[in-house]
């Protein structure tokens, strides 16, 4: 029996041993979901939802362990692992108490004859592939309108998260969900094609890189089902020439350095009017040299680990080439000596943005300056790589910084004088490489349902 190790990327010690499911036992839980979905779809919403709303209380009770789990799996620290609990119970419970009025039917009264109107049905079995740097809200946004909606869940974590993922599917349980409608999958990469083309599944949902979604997206695109992919980010934030510049890099350095750096709409690219450029450098260097990685347990540590020590390696070498591509690094830029998968806040200046790893999303606490003459040219290089997921502009002038963020820049998302978050109230998700779909609000809940339209005539 083939199994995954969850290694602790603080400790490097192994802290969980999994055992991954035979195609037998995978193809018995997607029979499971296919069937238990027929009777959740028929209980009243309100049934449903009540589900939801009771999940909220368990993740209020039990976040503490919840965070534990996930810093030892991963190294984010336990207070931002406090932090992902939290903002799951407020989106769920949000999504309970609002859902009836985002999924009303809607009546088509336009129509010179007869009676119409649209409805909102189950699809049946969705299918959740999600990434390991938020491993409970990253399930969570995509499982609790797909369920509240009726149907039922299979989820597959990434393999170094896998105790976190159990954990989550203990909680529905709890929460009164029935048995089978959600699903934890233990399952690698080399496993989950079976899940993808099997016919009983009609919707998959990714998060990951863009290599990854596109092999994904191949094999349900030719099984036609329907797809909602966010594929990670390089995100641009503009600062213009009158903006406040020690809130502007107080608030780079704190979405950069976010869960160590390894988040899709972290800040990663920041582009700088030549007249403020180096003000703003020497502000924005200091904040990211003055954070302290550390024991994620630790109250006083900014940031943990990465994740891997594979990622770690990674990162490196990409720092490596962004020095060779013209990059002056002005702090970190080494791997440290010291036990743990730590990668030190690190700022790298002008690097050419016609090389090719200027195209590449750095996940990890790694930021790129560069400067420009005109707006224009600010914009065209914000938009030059293949991601669109967020964006910023800084700016005094908030209004006109919002205009400009709506017409000039090529992404799922923008924000002004502030650092992108995710939010149940907003729509998630990109354009280009960054993926399609939205998830969350009510532009986000529809993406698996059944969006049909009933008339009498």
């Amino acid at each position: 029996m083939s199994e995954v190790r969850s290694i602790n990327p603080f400790t490097e010690d192994v802290v969980w041993t999994h055992a991954l499911l035979s195609p037998n036992e995978t193809e018995e839980k997607i029979a499971l979901s296919q069937e238990v979905q027929k009777a959740w779809a028929l209980l009243d919403e309100s049934d449903r939802l009540e589900c939801l709303k009771s999940l909220a209380r368990v993740f209020e009770e039990k976040t503490d362990e919840f965070a534990k789990v996930m810093t030892l799996e991963m190294g984010k620290t336990f207070k931002s692992a406090q932090a992902e609990i939290k903002k799951c119970a407020f989106t769920v419970n949000y999504l309970a108490e609002n859902f009836p009025v985002w999924n009303k039917e809607v009546a088509v009264t336009s129509m010179s004859s007869g009676k119409h109107r649209v409805v909102f049905r189950p699809l049946g079995v969705t299918l959740g592939i999600m990434p390991w740097n938020f491993p409970v809200w990253q399930a969570v946004r995509f499982l609790a309108p797909s369920l509240a909606l009726g149907n039922s869940v299979l989820l597959k974590p990434a393999s170094n998260v896998f105790q976190s993922s159990k954990m989550l599917e203990e909680a529905l349980l709890e929460a009164g969900f029935p048995e089978g409608v959600y699903q934890h999958l233990s399952l690698d990469s080399s496993g989950i094609s079976q899940v993808v083309t099997s016919e009983k599944v009609a919707g998959v949902s990714l998060t990951g890189s863009a290599p990854a979604g596109k092999r994904v997206a191949e094999e349900a695109g030719k099984n036609m089902k329907k797809m909602v992919f966010e594929l990670g980010g390089s995100d641009p934030y503009l600062i213009l020439e009158d903006a406040d510049l020690k809130l502007a890099a107080a608030k780079c350095a704190e979405s950069r350095l976010l869960n160590s750096g390894q988040s899709c709409i972290c800040a990663k690219r920041f582009i700088v009017d030549e007249k403020v450029k180096e003000e703003f450098l020497d502000l924005f260097t200091r904040e990211m040299a003055g954070k302290k990685y550390g024991d994620p347990f630790e109250e006083g540590t900014d940031f943990g680990p990465l994740a891997r020590k594979d990622l770690r390696k990674d990162l490196h070498k990409q720092v490596e080439r962004a020095e060779k591509s013209g990059g002056r690094i002005l702090t970190g830029g080494e791997i440290p000596s010291d036990k743990g998968y730590f990668y030190p806040p690190t700022v790298i200046a002008d690097v050419d943005v016609s090389k090719p790893v200027y195209q590449e999303e750095f996940f990890g606490p790694v930021a790129l300056v560069n400067s420009f003459k005109t707006l224009n040219e600010a914009f065209e290089i914000a938009n030059t790589t293949p991601f669109g997921l967020g964006s910023g502009i800084f700016s005094k002038d908030a209004e006109k910084a919002g205009d400009l963020a709506a017409r000039h820049l090529h992404a799922g998302m923008s924000v002004v004088n502030d650092y992108l978050k995710s939010d149940v109230r907003l729509p998630f998700g990109g354009v280009k490489d960054s993926g399609f779909g939205r998830e969350l609000s009510p532009f986000g809940i529809h993406e698996f349902a059944n969006i049909k339209s009933v008339s009498i005539g």
